[in-house]
């Protein structure tokens, strides 16, 4: 605790997911499947 220091600047909340820092559902989505691999194995059953 010797080298802390306080701010009077109030507290911000920012989303990591987006450059803006802005929260939004389609960033969240996104998150969501960040780093997961597509499979798209779904289009064989359908071009059937």
């Amino acid at each position: 605790m010797q080298h802390t220091e306080l701010s009077a600047v109030l507290d911000r909340l920012i989303w990591r997911w987006t450059a803006s820092g802005t929260y939004s559902a389609q960033s969240c989505y996104l998150a969501t499947f960040h780093g997961s691999t597509a499979c798209y194995s779904w289009k064989l059953i359908w071009k059937c």
